[in-house]
């Protein structure tokens, strides 16, 4: 008996892990589609002014809840892979690596890229800004392209692991 509680706890424990994961992982795409579905096109429509204001009204709302949401993710995502472990090899066990990659991935984008753009960005005055903004602007977007890729690849890996039956 004790047996099959051990099983049944693993199962509830697994589907709990995946639930909490796949989560946090629409909140770090939702920023993805965002973006993808037209923050970007309307960032190459708006003055200096309103970017600059845009990116630091954001960035200072956004930037505590993502110091927590992505580490969370990591560690709900090698979460999953300890307890998927004795299934190396499967599916579920493949796309969760491949979406923990992502995540990794996609916060050291945002490390290297974007948090120091923001750190940048939060320093110009409305009235003295670089005559060069755009460029600033579009190096933002383009870390924020690859960070995309990662954020949706990741959150359609975790579905698809969800849903495949061998």
């Amino acid at each position: 008996m004790l047996l099959i509680d051990q099983k049944l706890f693993y199962a509830m424990l697994l589907k709990t892990a995946q639930f909490t994961q796949i989560l946090l992982f629409c909140i770090i795409a939702g920023q993805a589609f965002f973006y993808f579905i037209g923050g970007t096109a309307a960032l190459k429509n708006v003055s200096a002014i309103a970017f600059i204001e845009q990116r630091k009204a954001i960035d200072a709302e956004i930037a505590p809840y993502l110091k927590v949401i992505y580490p969370l993710t990591i560690v709900m995502s090698v979460a999953m892979l300890v307890l998927l472990r004795q299934q190396i090899g499967s599916a579920l066990f493949i796309l969760s690596a491949v979406a923990c990659l992502l995540v990794v991935i996609d916060m050291v984008i945002a490390i290297k890229g974007n948090i120091p753009l923001n750190q940048r960005i939060s320093t110009w005055p409305l009235d003295a800004y670089p005559g060069n903004w755009h460029v600033v602007r579009d190096q933002w977007l383009n870390y924020m392209h690859y960070r995309q890729f990662c954020g949706i690849a990741g959150l359609f890996c975790l579905l698809v692991g969800m849903i495949w039956k061998p």
